[in-house]
């Protein structure tokens, strides 16, 4: 169209570039729901790429940290962890308008934990009763694989997510 001065060229040119990143945002979206490296590379590898994902489609700063050298289990526990960390990112962005998030896997003798920290609003002292099923279901994920959860607001800001599990390691 614009090679042959048609008129709506432009406009042409700009609706193929929104359904371009349209669908980049749809194939980014489908990633983070089905974690494939989880099964072939791990726990630690998902959710550095859930940070990285999660840059780029909320335009935020997000950064991954993994404290300690013992072997992540696998299997529906990485999984479990896995789909916390992810809701608890969201809900950062979503609910708590944070800007900076970061998510911490420590990985001890007896214990695994995973934090997530946010700059955000903070978690409200009382849910509002219209509320998802988000934290109804990170909850849930906890207690599934045995692990305790816990939601705080900051002191002067943000959300922390703790997520401690017992393991033999």
């Amino acid at each position: 169209m614009k090679a042959a001065d048609l008129p709506g060229a432009e406009e042409a040119a700009e609706i193929t570039e929104l359904i371009r990143e349209a669908d980049q945002y749809a194939r980014s979206l489908s990633r983070g729901l089905v974690p494939v490296e989880l099964e072939a590379n791990g726990l630690a590898t998902a959710l550095s790429r859930l940070a990285t994902n999660a840059e780029r489609l909320f335009r935020i700063s997000c950064i991954f940290e993994k404290v300690g050298t013992i072997e992540l289990p696998g299997g529906s526990v990485a999984s479990h962890l896995y789909r916390i960390a992810q809701e608890a990112v969201s809900n950062a962005v979503k609910h708590g308008k944070a800007t900076q998030v970061k998510i911490i896997l420590v990985l001890g003798n007896e214990q695994l934990g995973l934090r997530v920290q946010d700059n955000g609003i903070g978690f409200p002292d009382i849910l509002p009763e219209e509320r998802g099923m988000g934290v109804r279901t990170m909850h849930y994920r906890a207690h599934i694989i045995g692990a305790t959860l816990k939601i705080r607001r900051g002191l002067d800001s943000g959300t922390t997510l703790s997520c401690m599990l017992r393991h033999a390691g």
